[in-house]
């Protein structure tokens, strides 16, 4: 997932609820905020690393357990909730 906007319903009923429902179930499910990948184009590194936050927290508020899953924030962040 890339953070260059807000999330937004349709990427909750397009894909994230189906990843909480389903796809975490999957062995080694991973699911990453990948912001190096929304460096295309001029950006203010302070909103990058905002937005790349605030979309690996819905991730987690959505539902995807680190106890079933991999949830990365690459790049500025560097952080990653694991089930190992």
């Amino acid at each position: 997932m890339k953070p260059t906007g807000h999330l937004t319903l349709g990427n909750y009923l397009g894909a994230v609820r189906r990843w909480a429902d389903e796809e975490q179930h999957g062995a080694d499910a991973l699911f990453c905020v990948v912001d190096l990948h929304a460096l295309t184009v001029e950006h203010d590194p302070a909103r990058v690393r905002r937005l790349s936050r605030q979309a690996a927290t819905l991730l987690l508020a959505a539902g995807l357990d680190p106890s079933l899953c991999t949830v990365c924030a690459r790049g500025g962040l560097g952080a990653c909730w694991t089930s190992g």
